[in-house]
């Protein structure tokens, strides 16, 4: 009888639904990640821990070689969106290279050079 007390209604609540007893979290964006295991055991999306899932991390991991991206899909709950976000990230991702003094490994040379060109690719010191 207790969900009977939490009915509103409301323009985006049909009368009746029940409301959440949860709060909220406002504006949260989530990212997915389709990584490449390589031919023997392919792709697959990658299992990101919820609580520190960002932009930023994504980033670092694809920096640090964690992660070997195919695609990138960024989901803003509030707004039920989703959209491909595999350019805009492999963009940082060159910026943040850039800046780091070893060369880049095969998979990093590999996702910004389908991702960004074989011209953004070049600009970088492949790993022997």
């Amino acid at each position: 009888m207790k969900d009977l007390e939490n009915r509103v209604e409301s323009p985006e609540r049909p009368a009746g639904a029940l409301s959440s007893t949860k709060p909220r979290r406002l504006d949260r964006t989530l990212y997915f990640v389709e990584n490449d295991f390589g031919p023997r055991l392919g792709r697959a999306f990658v299992e990101l821990d919820r609580d520190t899932n960002s932009r930023q991390s994504v980033i670092n991991q694809i920096v640090s070689g964690e992660l070997t991206p195919v695609k990138i899909l960024e989901v803003i709950e509030d707004e039920n969106s989703c959209r491909d976000v595999t350019e805009d990230i492999a963009w940082e991702v060159c910026h943040a290279l850039s800046r780091e003094p070893d060369p880049i490994t095969y998979q990093q040379r590999d996702f910004l050079e389908q991702v960004l060109g074989i011209e953004v690719a070049n600009t970088f010191m492949a790993a022997a």
